[in-house]
């Protein structure tokens, strides 16, 4: 009877990073699986190593076909340019997953974190071009979680009509993954309202989530605004 070690993930949950990323590195040279860097990239971001994730991350781009590229690579790329003080490049990753071939969140993860970049460059083209996407997501039938996070960023729909669906998930896993999720869409509906106090508690609710490390792209941006204390001035 052969006994099987721990995943690498499992050594990543264990704390054991050197271990998960040095296999990942073996597991990516051997199959050539791009998951293997999206993991490493994963890794990195959870570590705070931005410089390192970009690497890996352009790695991925570099050898992924663009037809087939998703929303949430390009996300977390320009993720990494954010945390490193680059908002032009992580406005241009982030323009580039409006046009993914795969997306996840119901197509609304790239303009929404669009949206929310626009809103703290305070740049208003870019805001539109966001909410121009967001438009056509935003459909008379367009109910369910999460693409009814489209209508609210338009204010179509409410923080109440958000909750209630999310609250929905009789999974338990699922439903903190999606409160987790939503904390930083409704964070984005309370910035661009004015509501200081609602964005910096809804950035909280995300980025203090036991199911973050499972929704990472949100909870990222989230945990910037906390480390660099909400700023008037994102990049003086």
């Amino acid at each position: 009877m052969s006994v099987t070690g721990p995943s690498l993930w499992d050594l990543h949950l264990q704390g054991r990073n050197e271990e998960a990323l040095a296999g990942y590195l073996k597991e990516f040279e051997r199959t050539g699986h791009l998951s293997s860097l999206r993991n490493r990239a994963g890794i990195f971001i959870e570590l705070g190593a931005f410089a390192e994730a970009l690497e890996e991350c352009q790695r991925l781009r570099s050898l992924e076909d663009p037809n087939s590229r998703g929303d949430a690579d390009a996300v977390r790329e320009g993720i990494c340019h954010w945390w490193l003080d680059q908002p032009g490049l992580a406005v241009e990753c982030f323009r580039y997953g409006l046009s993914a071939g795969y997306t996840n969140t119901a197509s609304v993860m790239a303009p929404s974190v669009l949206l929310y970049a626009g809103l703290r460059l305070n740049d208003g083209a870019v805001c539109s071009e966001a909410k121009r996407v967001l438009r056509s997501l935003s459909r008379p039938k367009s109910i369910g979680y999460p693409r009814l996070i489209a209508p609210l960023l338009l204010g179509r729909a409410t923080k109440l009509e958000i909750v209630r669906l999310v609250e929905r998930h009789t999974n338990p896993k699922l439903l903190g993954r999606a409160r987790c999720q939503s904390d930083f869409y409704l964070s984005i509906d309370a910035l661009q309202r004015g509501n200081m106090a609602g964005f910096e508690d809804h950035c909280r609710r995300c980025a203090g989530s036991p199911h973050s490390r499972l929704e990472q792209e949100e909870a990222s941006l989230a945990r910037w605004e906390i480390d660099r204390g909400f700023p008037a001035t994102p990049f003086p």
